[in-house]
C-alpha cells in the first residue's frame, strides 16, 4: 500500500542527542505521518529499519565509482552519499511516495501537516539553498531538511553516479577539488556539492528552503547568521537569536527587522552547537534523558574543576 509522506532520519550509531530530535519530531507531528530511523538502534517515537539492510545495487555501484576528494573521513564523506541511496531503497521497498527527511541534529517545530500547507506549491524537491556565487567554490547546496518525491530522488541518485563516471562531471570536481588544495581551504567534494551541482540543473523545479514563505523559514545553520543571504538574522551569544512565541514555536529576528520575527520550521544544530539541543528541545524529557544531562553536567563540572586546579598554587 502506498503511503503519502513520511518523516526520515537516518542515522548511524546511538549519539546522545538522537532521542532529543526524534522525540521533538513525534512531539510536533501528534501521529499526522510515521516517523522513521534508517539507523542500527532503536528510539521511541519511530520505527526502526536497519540501515545495513537497505544495501542495493546503484549503491554498490556508487561505492566502485566514488573518489574521495575531500579534508573530511573518508568514512564520512561516503556516508553521507549512501544515505540518499539507502533513502532511495527504503522508499521504493515501502512504496513511499514522499519524505520529508530531517538530519539527526535538526529540532523540528512544526508538523508535516503545517509544513505542506505552508509549502503547498512545492515542487519534488526541496532543498536549504544559500546565495553563492559559482566563482567562490562555495558549491553548498544542503539536504539537512529536505523534501523529495520518489521521482526526484530517484533522479538525484543517478546523477551522483554519473558525476563520477561522467569525464564532465568529473572533471567539476577536480576543479574544486585542486581550488582547496591549493588554497589550504579545508572541505572538497561531499554529498553537499553534488545537490549544488544537481540544483544549478534544476533551478526552476527545486524549492529553496532557506527562504522565507509566509513568515516561516527553515534553519540553515543556528550558528550563523545567515540562512538565504549573508547577515540575514540577528545573532545572540553565538547562535541566531531564539524566542518563543509560546511554549512550542521557536522565532528569528530579522537583521533589518528585529521587531518582525519569523517562525522556525527546524533548527539546524550543526557541530558544536549540538550541545544547545537539550535547551531548546520542547518534548517530555524520558528519565532517562534527565539523568544523562545530570551526568554529562556532573561530568562537565569535574573537567572544569580539574582545570582550574591545574592553575590554582
Amino acid at each position: 500500500m502506498s503511503q503519502s509522506i513520511q518523516i526520515v532520519f537516518i542515522h548511524r550509531g546511538n549519539s546522545w542527542y538522537l532521542p532529543y530530535v526524534i522525540r521533538q519530531a513525534a512531539y510536533v507531528n501528534r501521529s499526522e505521518c510515521p516517523i522513521v530511523l534508517l539507523g542500527d538502534t532503536k528510539q521511541s517515537g519511530a520505527g526502526i529499519v536497519q540501515l545495513d539492510s537497505l544495501q542495493n545495487t546503484k549503491a554498490e555501484r556508487f561505492l566502485n565509482c566514488y573518489e574521495h576528494m575531500s579534508s573530511n573521513p573518508h568514512s564520512f564523506e561516503e556516508l553521507c552519499f549512501l544515505r540518499w541511496f539507502y533513502l532511495l531503497e527504503h522508499m521504493r521497498r515501502e512504496s513511499i511516495d514522499n519524505v520529508l527527511h530531517v538530519d539527526s541534529d535538526v529540532l523540528l517545530y512544526s508538523s508535516i501537516n503545517e509544513i505542506q500547507r505552508i509549502h503547498n506549491d512545492s515542487s519534488g524537491c526541496a532543498l536549504i539553498i544559500p546565495d553563492q556565487h559559482h566563482e567562490s567554490y562555495t558549491w553548498c547546496v544542503s539536504g539537512h531538511m529536505s523534501y523529495w518525491n520518489i521521482s526526484y530522488l530517484e533522479r538525484f541518485c543517478d546523477f551522483v553516479i554519473n558525476t563520477y563516471e561522467d569525464p564532465h562531471y568529473h572533471a567539476k570536481y577536480k576543479e574544486k577539488w585542486a581550488w582547496h588544495s591549493d588554497t589550504g581551504t579545508s572541505g572538497g567534494i561531499c554529498d553537499m556539492t553534488t545537490l549544488y551541482l544537481f540544483w544549478r540543473e534544476n533551478m526552476s523545479s527545486i524549492t529553496n528552503y532557506a527562504a522565507e514563505k509566509r513568515g516561516t523559514v527553515f534553519d540553515s545553520n543556528v550558528s550563523s547568521s545567515m540562512n538565504k543571504f549573508v547577515n540575514e538574522y540577528v545573532m545572540e551569544d553565538g547562535l541566531k537569536k531564539i524566542a518563543f512565541i509560546d511554549e512550542s514555536q521557536p522565532v528569528f529576528y530579522k537583521a533589518e527587522a528585529p521587531n518582525n520575527p519569523i517562525r522556525v520550521h527546524g533548527v539546524h544544530f550543526q557541530g558544536g552547537a549540538k550541545q544547545y539541543i537539550p535547551n531548546y528541545y520542547t518534548a517530555k524529557k524520558s528519565i532517562r534523558m534527565r539523568t544523562d544531562e545530570l551526568r554529562r553536567r556532573l561530568s562537565l563540572r569535574r573537567r572544569v574543576m580539574e582545570l582550574h586546579s591545574r592553575f590554582v598554587i
